[in-house]
């Protein structure tokens, strides 16, 4: 494989361990555990698995620090983006319903297919392209008519005409968090462009770090689970399922760190997609919920995109190795090649 399918691989493996990151935080938030705990535990642990990585990819201590002061300014652009977003993929569905939230963030594959092209100068190729539209309308198949429907209900309820309001709140954390997963991705993506010897890792370390501490200032200090929690479930399990969804968690930091250097952000976020498919499906295994006709419909097409967006370039290369050989036969000298003369016999 080469280095870029190594790095598609490398985020595939990374996408399906953060998948199961929604079963999770609704088993911890059954047992009344707040966001702001969620987040702190969750990134602290995430931290630690990827400063953990960081130091090995750059030789230690000294080695990090180095990377960090040869990319100072990447880092001091990507840490607080890093940080915002993880506080915003979390916050955004207790302002919002989930499947507009989760519309409003999936959108990042176009707002990277963009700003690559506007700060890196990528040029699109036309599988991407088409694969980003066809992404586009997967993910409004699967959670448009779900809030349309919602929605409607929601009105057969009321005894007034009043079209429900929407939270402009919740609508901007959404859009902003995606807009902000694909300004890391491009900001880490120029970081390893200009200076390959930089490990980006520590960046995604320092903003789960922020992140964390940021909750733990919000909380004042209480992130711990309280009596509700002790009442219903043993302690072990809520500091077993923290620890299984930082770990995840942190193997998609240390994805999205090394990955752009190989991938194009706009097909990182194509990748990541998989995740609107496999979340349900763990909850689905978990606690029983069926997703929806809709969702199905949705992440079928949206798996039959990526395939297909990850075949094109595979017989591409195929056909163009076929023509190759034809030409390296057609140029031999007459009479030196037995391949050569079927060749010029089947075309008399």
């Amino acid at each position: 494989m080469d280095k870029r399918e190594k790095g598609i691989v490398l985020l595939l493996l990374a996408t399906c361990f953060v998948s199961p990151d929604a079963a999770f935080v609704r088993f911890l938030s059954e047992g009344s555990v707040d966001t702001w705990t969620i987040i702190f535990w969750k990134l602290s642990v995430c931290t630690l698995f990827a400063f953990t990585y960081a130091l090995f990819a750059t030789g230690g201590f000294a080695g990090l620090f180095r990377s960090a002061k040869l990319g100072a300014r990447f880092y001091a652009l990507a840490i607080p983006v890093q940080m915002l977003t993880d506080i915003g993929f979390t916050t955004s569905f207790f302002y919002s319903p989930a499947a507009e939230a989760l519309a409003l963030i999936y959108l990042n594959p176009l707002w990277a297919g963009l700003l690559g092209a506007v700060f890196l100068g990528d040029v699109l190729p036309q599988r991407t392209a088409v694969a980003l539209i066809m992404a586009l309308l997967s993910v409004s198949m699967m959670f448009i008519p779900e809030v349309f429907f919602n929605d409607h209900e929601n009105d057969m309820d009321h005894s007034t005409n009043s079209s429900p309001t929407i939270n402009l709140r919740g609508t901007f954390i959404a859009f902003a968090t995606g807009v902000l997963v694909a300004s890391y991705f491009t900001i880490v993506r120029a970081a390893l462009t200009h200076s390959p010897n930089i490990s980006m890792t520590g960046a995604a370390a320092g903003g789960g770090l922020a992140a964390a501490a940021f909750s733990f200032f919000i909380r004042q200090g209480d992130v711990f689970p309280g009596e509700e929690w002790t009442s219903i479930r043993p302690l072990w399990q809520f500091y077993a399922a923290v620890l299984a969804d930082g770990a995840g968690v942190g193997c998609l930091f240390v994805a999205c760190s090394v990955v752009p250097e190989f991938v194009t952000g706009a097909e990182i976020g194509l990748i990541m997609l998989i995740e609107l498919v496999l979340g349900p499906f763990w909850v689905y295994l978990v606690f029983g919920d069926c997703p929806s006709v809709w969702t199905l419909r949705g992440g079928s097409l949206l798996l039959m995109t990526l395939i297909a967006h990850e075949i094109a370039p595979l017989c591409q290369n195929n056909i163009a190795q076929e023509y190759s050989n034809l030409g390296d036969l057609e140029e031999m000298p007459s009479g030196k090649n037995e391949h050569k003369k079927v060749v010029d016999g089947f075309q008399d």
